[in-house]
């Protein structure tokens, strides 16, 4: 019992991780004086935030409604990629907890693919 919990407290953290990354993301993009940056996280915000739906409802249809969301305050350090390295850290940390299914996996990797695009435009497009 006390393995389930904790597997259930595991999925709401990578939810919640993933709720907040597009409002994160939202903030970043539009404190960005750099055009190519801009852009970059743009792409970023729209394309998780679908991504997160995706996945959430994914989960949702293998294991019930989530709940038990957290999100703490949002980041306002101008270090887009720091944030998306570390978001990228977590994210791959969590989806261990994850409910099998190669679906799901699928639709993580898709989330992760997003983060990846958008640091390689960070880092080379300037």
């Amino acid at each position: 019992m006390a393995e389930l919990k904790r597997a259930s407290n595991q999925v709401s953290q990578l939810a919640s991780l993933l709720m907040a990354a597009r409002p994160q993301g939202h903030i970043y993009h539009l404190q960005s004086t750099k055009f190519a940056e801009h852009i970059a996280l743009d792409e970023f915000y729209k394309g998780i935030g679908k991504a997160t739906d995706k996945i959430i409802e994914t989960l949702q249809g293998i294991n019930g409604i989530i709940t038990g969301y957290r999100f703490g305050p949002m980041r306002e350090d101008n270090m887009p990629i720091a944030y998306l390295k570390e978001l990228r850290i977590k994210i791959q940390e969590l989806r261990t907890h994850l409910p099998a299914g190669l679906n799901l996996q699928n639709e993580v990797d898709s989330a992760v693919t997003i983060i990846d695009t958008a640091l390689y435009k960070l880092v080379n497009l300037k």
